[in-house]
This record gives C-alpha cells, sequence and structure tokens, in this order.
C-alpha cells in the first residue's frame, strides 16, 4: 500500500542517510527498491522504524540503530557551550570561517586590518609620472615627465610646462609642495609638465658646483646679496633644448605652447633661458627668482612683451625683491608679479619668506595660475630652435 505522508517525509528528508543501513540488510537490495517504489515490504524491523520517526537533525542517522544515535545526540549536546563550532560569528566579517578555528580568523582578519592601513602610493610614483634620461653634447639630464591623467582626443595636442627647479634639486616637491591631485582638477585642458633634474656640475645656465664651491664662486652685491656666479654654460641650454624636442616629438604637445617655470636657482635660468629663446616660450612664471643687474637691460630688450607672471617675497633674504620688481616694470604692461611678505606658518622652524614661494605659487595661486597659463595664445617656434645656441656675446656679458 501507498506510504502516509508522514512515512514520505521521514523518507525522503532520510534516504540518503539510510541507504546504507538498508543496504547491508538481509532483505537485500530488491526490498530497498520495492520499499522506495512504495512498495513496503520491508522487515518488521523496517517497519518499526518507519512507524517511530525520529526529527531530523544536522548530523543524519547514517543508518544506524536508536542507541547509536541517542548515544551520539547525547555525547554532541554535552559539548561545552564556547566551543568554536557553536559560538555566534562576529558581525561584519565577510572572509566565512572557512571551517577554522577562531584563531585562524583573528589572525586573518589582522592581516587584513594591517593591509587596509597601508599608506596611499607616493604621487611622486603614480603612472602619470614617467622617468627617463637625455643626452647631448657631454651633458646628462635627469627629467620627470608628467602626463595629463585627462584622456586626449585623437588628434589633440597639449600645452607643455617646462619647470627648473631649486637648489634644494627636488623637482617634483619645488612645483607640487603638497602634491599634484589639484592640478587636472583646476584645468580646462590637459597639459604636460616636464621637470629636468640640473646636472650636478652646474647651477643651471652657469657652471660650477654651488654647493661644493667649486667651479665658480659667491659673489655679494652692494647690498649684501650673495649669488652664485660662473662661466655661461651654453651646453646645459642646448641640452634644455634638445630635451624639449625630444619630447615634442614623442608626446602629444603642441609646440606653439610652451610654458616655462622656475625657482630660486631656476628662477634664475628663467630668466636667462628665455632671453636666449625670445620667441619660444608663451608665457613665463620666475618664482622667488634672481638675475644679474647688468644683464637686465639685455633681457628686457629680448622679452619686451612676454607674458610674465612672478612671484616674490617682500624681504626675501636670497633674492633681493626690488630687483624683480624693477625688471617686472621695465618689461611694460604685459609682466606682473604677485607679493606677499610673511610665512605661512607661526612655527619658527617653518620654510622662510624665500622657502615659502613655491607653496604661495603653486598653492595659494595654483588653480588661477594654471587657467593663467592656458589663456595665452600661441607664441613658441619649436622648429626655430634647430641648431640656434645663443654664445656668452649674444646673452649681455
Amino acid at each position: 500500500r501507498a506510504s502516509t505522508s508522514w512515512q514520505r517525509e521521514v523518507e525522503d528528508a532520510a534516504v540518503d542517510d539510510a541507504i546504507g543501513w538498508y543496504v547491508r540488510h538481509d532483505a537485500g537490495r530488491k526490498r530497498w527498491s520495492s520499499r522506495r517504489r512504495g512498495r513496503s515490504r520491508g522487515c518488521s524491523s523496517c517497519d518499526r522504524a518507519r512507524r517511530r520517526p525520529r526529527y531530523c537533525d544536522d548530523i543524519g542517522t547514517g543508518g544506524r540503530s536508536d542507541a547509536w544515535v541517542d548515544s551520539h545526540v547525547a555525547w554532541r549536546d554535552a559539548q561545552p557551550a564556547e566551543d568554536w563550532r557553536k559560538a555566534q560569528w562576529r558581525e561584519g566579517d565577510d572572509i566565512g570561517a572557512g571551517g577554522r578555528s577562531d584563531a585562524w580568523v583573528d589572525s586573518h582578519v589582522g592581516w587584513r586590518d594591517v593591509q587596509q592601513e597601508q599608506p596611499d602610493v607616493d604621487w611622486r610614483k603614480a603612472l602619470r609620472w614617467s622617468e627617463g634620461e637625455f643626452y647631448l653634447g657631454g651633458v646628462r639630464l635627469r627629467y620627470h615627465l608628467r602626463s595629463p591623467a585627462r584622456p586626449m582626443s585623437l588628434g589633440d595636442r597639449a600645452p607643455l610646462l617646462l619647470f627648473l627647479h631649486s637648489a634644494s634639486y627636488s623637482p617634483q616637491d619645488d612645483i607640487f609642495p603638497e602634491g599634484d591631485e589639484w592640478f587636472d582638477e583646476c584645468s580646462s585642458e590637459p597639459m604636460f609638465v616636464l621637470c629636468p633634474q640640473c646636472p650636478e656640475d652646474y647651477y643651471w645656465l652657469l657652471r660650477g658646483n654651488s654647493w661644493e664651491e667649486r667651479g665658480g664662486e659667491w659673489i655679494y652685491d652692494d647690498k649684501g646679496y650673495c649669488f652664485w656666479d660662473g662661466p655661461p654654460a651654453d651646453e646645459v641650454a642646448e641640452a634644455l633644448m634638445g630635451l624639449l624636442r625630444k619630447v615634442v616629438s614623442e608626446q602629444l604637445v603642441d609646440p606653439t605652447r610652451l610654458f616655462l617655470s622656475g625657482a630660486s636657482m631656476g628662477g634664475h635660468a628663467c630668466w636667462d633661458l628665455a632671453a636666449r629663446y625670445p620667441r619660444l616660450f608663451s608665457a613665463l612664471v620666475p618664482v622667488a627668482s634672481h638675475f644679474e643687474t647688468h644683464r637686465m637691460a639685455w633681457a628686457v630688450e629680448r622679452l619686451r612683451g612676454v607674458p610674465v607672471w612672478a612671484f616674490h617675497g617682500i624681504g626675501d633674504f636670497c633674492c633681493p625683491y626690488d630687483d624683480i620688481e624693477a625688471l617686472i616694470a621695465q618689461l611694460g604692461p604685459s609682466a606682473g608679479i604677485t607679493t606677499y611678505g610673511d610665512r605661512r606658518s607661526d612655527d619658527p622652524n617653518a620654510p622662510s619668506v624665500h622657502n615659502n614661494a613655491s607653496t604661495v605659487a603653486f598653492v595659494e595661486h595654483g588653480p588661477a595660475l594654471v587657467r593663467w597659463l592656458l589663456s595665452q595664445p600661441p607664441r613658441g617656434n619649436l622648429a626655430w630652435l634647430s641648431n640656434r645656441i645663443w654664445s656668452s656675446r649674444h646673452r649681455g656679458r
């Protein structure tokens, strides 16, 4: 006869676990098959098992006797409450127990938390920055090139800012003292930034190592300011132009929109290099710069009409403010200067007025400066530079 509903429920729940016991039973495999088809031909012991169904616990009976089941349930119930298998799982853990003990889980969660606490990748090592070396005329220029983070359309070319660092020899930190994340966010179009490294035995476009005081000398002017003086380094100017040509030829750079900036030692080179090539750069940004007073007339003659935005601190102990103010005034309405007169912190160990110049220019005025550069009309002509290097007599010496 057909099985009742409660029999079908018990049989379906325990059928897989009961296979072993029924197959081993004296009734044989045929009796098991006939019972599965609903004919209930089992022996009396089978019928008794079906008439007294036990609750379906999570271990299964496995076809064992009632005595074995009772003993096993008693063993399971006797396990200590703190057994990790019965412990409530912590909320928020996304790794799962994986059948491992709490000790393993704790160690794994700790490892995961350590990974989350790792600092962000240094922005100087980001993919948008690349490094390289360039050789020309016995001069080796190491450089950092920042490519635009914003994607460029097919066929488009972006302007480039050439930045010459200070005597700190930190090209990226001089122009981005607080990181470069802001640079792409404030500009209306992408822009490359090229930061070469000054060779060791040069003061950019002057020869000599100012730190070791060889190849040139420190001299004082009539106001008590001290400047490095050495023979002109025409070979470095030629190497910088060669590096520019290389980058323009290899990257999607607009050769008619080249900007030039420099800080302190690099500010001196900014004036010098721009005056050597007055038809090249669309705009200049000298920061805490200095320039020889006896060469100013030559520079003014060659740079009149070039857009200039200078930054200089009043009371700068290293580079005199009055000299740069006079140079800006002689350049006419196309040139201007932003001044400041205090440190950017009350901490006595904070950078001086001179050393705060990069923060003022590229942090406080950074977004406005980038927009100003991008607003300047095309002016440069890189092809004009081919094999044209000005000697010292062309530089007013």
